[in-house]
């Protein structure tokens, strides 16, 4: 058991921060989809620990990649859909803080998504771990990225 809650993969400097948010078709008209997540949404090349690509760390290619199944899937019935990916690793590590790391975010904001699929808490530091703490700045994390209020 012990060896499943050890995090293998540290969760900093997955990405520099002007990495954080990326887009695909960012001026599409259709739908818009914004992927929130880790390492297993979206990891940058990092070639100290033998990761050389710039997908999800589940995934043996970039179209196994949870995010492009999905993006594949949505082009299929809406060809000018949009896809915002946020990797918030950062804001895992420091949860506690959260509020104050939004800010680097604020391109996935302003990408105004009518969709938004969260995959977070894996890189949230078991050691001293707060329950009640995550679940009001997850709120508020989730309430920054959907400030319209109109994401699903």
């Amino acid at each position: 058991m012990d060896s499943i809650k050890k995090n293998t993969v540290s969760a900093k400097e997955q990405l520099q921060k002007k990495e954080y948010v990326t887009f695909e078709n960012q001026d599409g008209k259709g739908l818009r989809v914004l992927f929130v997540g880790n390492s297993i949404t979206r990891h940058g090349v990092k070639h100290d620990i033998g990761w050389h690509w710039n997908w999800g760390m589940a995934a043996s290619s970039e179209e196994n990649d949870y995010t492009h199944i999905i993006m594949n899937r949505v082009k299929q019935e809406h060809q000018d859909a949009s896809f915002c990916v946020c990797q918030c690793s950062r804001w895992e590590s420091q949860y506690k803080n959260g509020r104050s790391l939004l800010d680097d975010y604020a391109s996935a904001r302003d990408f105004n998504a009518d969709i938004i699929i969260m995959r977070i808490v894996e890189n949230c530091p078991l050691k001293d771990f707060e329950g009640n703490i995550f679940k009001q700045e997850y709120g508020e994390l989730v309430s920054y990225l959907n400030h319209a209020g109109k994401a699903k």
